[in-house]
């Protein structure tokens, strides 16, 4: 049996969890209302911890930090906060998952099983603690690192991979076998996003984001359960399936670029190549584009090479920058050592303002065009 604590103080929610949970006979749930009873009950140990951020007596991702002293199972948020800052600072705090609600049950049940096998698959193992080489020296219980006089704490997708690079010295893994270790799947190779200009025909969504399992199925093969659990659980991830029956031709550009990204990410990549995603769109549009491939690229651990023609976006998203020049030089390195005034000017014919500012303590950069040159 799974024993599961159910963090949630909206008690239908609560109790219709609970109902589901144990009636898959496998499941042994213990639920708790408010921070308080959680850790109340945290005396004893579980397999998986299921948590909701806006509790009435304290923050979840307060209570997940308490929580992380004393258990080192799964703890997987569940939260009506879908935005990408609140999903990072709740992985980066300690969590292993984040589901956005109202989520599937079927959806729920998968992502406990997922992060039950990778625990079952690390205790199999040898043991971490008290590993120690010249650059660091890694800490197995707290799931940080202490270098240069600094103790880092790893989010469970950098401790997974630190981890296997530690157990296995001197080994080159490839993407796939890298993909298999760390989430337990096959990855079917890289994806290819195109950019969303209209839908030639009316499949539902649904329909639109199984057909990217079409990699993983024989030349007369249907798509199956598994493929169709796979395109559901995308859909889910990004936050799209109230689209599920929508026709593709009836959509939004901003939409069907979503459903174009759920598509992708069926096969379990290693990587996402995305041609101009956010191009055609409106401001809130854009900014859901690009919130997904940094939630993408935080939670899976995916790597995403992004095609794009505006220099601010580069500069909110991406860690490096490629700039293609029109005779055939390029330069390329940290995306705001990249991105600046000189060059910008050499590469578009462009003068620019690159203006940085502040707003609720986080750090932005804009980039203005004033005239050409």
């Amino acid at each position: 049996m799974i024993r599961v604590l159910l963090v949630e103080d909206d008690a239908m929610i609560r109790e219709m969890t609970r109902i589901f949970l144990e009636s898959q006979k496998r499941f042994e749930v213990v639920c708790a209302a408010s921070g308080e009873e959680a850790l109340a009950h945290a005396k004893d140990p579980f397999d998986v911890i299921l948590l909701d951020i806006l509790l009435p007596d304290t923050n979840g991702m307060q209570l997940c930090q308490t929580l992380r002293s004393g258990h080192h199972c799964p703890i997987i948020f569940t939260s009506c906060l879908d935005d990408v800052d609140t999903i990072v600072h709740a992985l980066e705090l300690g969590g292993d998952d984040f589901l956005t609600k109202p989520s599937d049950n079927k959806v729920l049940v998968a992502r406990i099983l997922a992060n039950v096998r990778r625990v079952q698959m690390d205790a199999a193992e040898p043991s971490l603690r008290g590993y120690t080489c010249p650059a660091f020296r890694l800490d197995a219980d707290s799931r940080s690192v202490h270098c240069r006089g600094e103790d880092i704490h790893l989010a469970d997708m950098e401790y997974r991979i630190l981890s296997l690079f530690v157990r296995n010295p001197n080994t080159f893994f490839t993407a796939n076998e890298l993909y298999q270790k760390i989430w337990g799947k096959d990855s079917l190779g890289d994806a290819y996003v195109p950019q969303a200009k209209g839908a030639a025909f009316g499949y539902s969504a649904l329909d639109m984001v199984t057909l990217g399992r079409s990699a993983h199925l024989g030349t007369f093969a249907q798509p199956g359960k598994e493929d169709r659990k796979a395109a559901e659980e995308a859909m889910e991830e990004i936050g799209i399936t109230y689209l599920r029956d929508k026709l593709c031709t009836e959509m939004s550009g901003g939409e069907l670029q979503m459903v174009l990204i759920a598509r992708a990410l069926t096969i379990f990549p290693s990587m996402l190549v995305l041609d101009e995603p956010e191009s055609n769109l409106d401001f809130k549009n854009q900014l859901i584009i690009l919130e997904t491939i940094q939630k993408l690229s935080k939670n899976r651990g995916i790597s995403a090479i992004v095609n794009t023609h505006y220099p601010e976006h580069a500069l909110k998203i991406s860690d490096k920058a490629l700039l293609l020049n029109q005779d055939g030089t390029n330069i390329f390195g940290d995306a705001a050592e990249v991105i600046n005034v000189e060059n910008m000017r050499h590469s578009f014919s462009v003068q620019v303002h690159i203006n940085q500012f502040s707003v609720d303590g986080r750090e932005y950069r804009s980039v203005v065009p004033l005239h050409l040159v």
